[in-house]
């Protein structure tokens, strides 16, 4: 399969155009691929403050994303976990940093996931 997370472009699913582009956001850095949120830059209360991002090892990815898929809290590594929410909605944390996602954004994240949209070398 091609890799379809573009280097040092952020990505978004084409399934989160209803979203208000409120989406998960992902690009690959080095041996890494950053996650962040979009809702972050939109709200002006965040201007000037540098974006959250979190980190996870490309040696992960496959892991997150197919548990992602399966709408199931789960630990990545040892530092990050990825919390489920009853709603489907989820926190992403890291000893840096918080991301929450609505259950909307997290339906799009999962369907560019099934579709091939997040794809890493």
């Amino acid at each position: 399969m091609t890799t379809n997370i573009r280097l040092s472009e952020w990505t978004t699913s084409t399934f989160s155009g209803n979203n208000g582009g409120a989406c998960v956001e992902v690009k690959i850095d080095g041996d890494a691929i950053l996650v962040r949120d979009t809702k972050f830059r939109r709200n002006p209360a965040n201007h000037g403050t540098p974006q959250p991002q979190i980190e996870i090892p490309i040696s992960l990815w496959a892991e997150v994303c197919d548990r992602t898929v399966g709408m199931s809290s789960f630990a990545v590594g040892e530092t990050m976990r990825v919390t489920i929410h009853p709603d489907g909605a989820a926190t992403f944390s890291s000893p840096d940093a918080e991301l929450d996602f609505t259950p909307d954004e997290m339906d799009a994240f999962a369907k560019g996931i099934v579709d091939g949209e997040f794809t890493a070398p």
